[in-house]
């Protein structure tokens, strides 16, 4: 795949669609033959109403971060469920965090935030 034929970014607020969040796909390939086959869509959804689960999820984790002592920002589930964490996380990474606090399982970097 060309190194810039993918691209995906916030952008700035428009009030005109308030709560509404739009997304443009363009996606070209290659079918039998090698025809060229384009798809144009649009994705157009209610951001707060999609944003309930998420919201729910970053409360469990803060719920078990106090149940195990964690104080501070937790990194991982930050990464995970918020637009603008304290600190930007690779993907598989912020992932690992929430799966081993979903557990109450402490990795080493959460384990130097543990309240003595």
């Amino acid at each position: 795949m060309p190194e810039h034929s993918l691209f995906a970014g916030p952008s700035t607020y428009l009030p005109y669609l308030k709560d509404n969040k739009v997304a443009y796909f363009n996606i070209r390939l290659r079918g039998f033959g090698g025809a060229p086959i384009t798809m144009d869509l649009k994705l157009s959804v209610q951001d707060s109403e999609n944003s309930a689960g998420v919201v729910i999820d970053a409360i469990r984790y803060l719920k078990v971060a106090r149940e195990l002592g964690v104080v501070g920002a937790l990194r991982g589930p930050s990464a995970w469920t918020q637009k603008t964490p304290p600190e930007q996380m690779m993907y598989t990474d912020a992932k690992r965090e929430c799966e081993a606090l979903a557990k109450r399982q402490l990795t080493s970097s959460v384990k130097k935030q543990v309240k003595k």
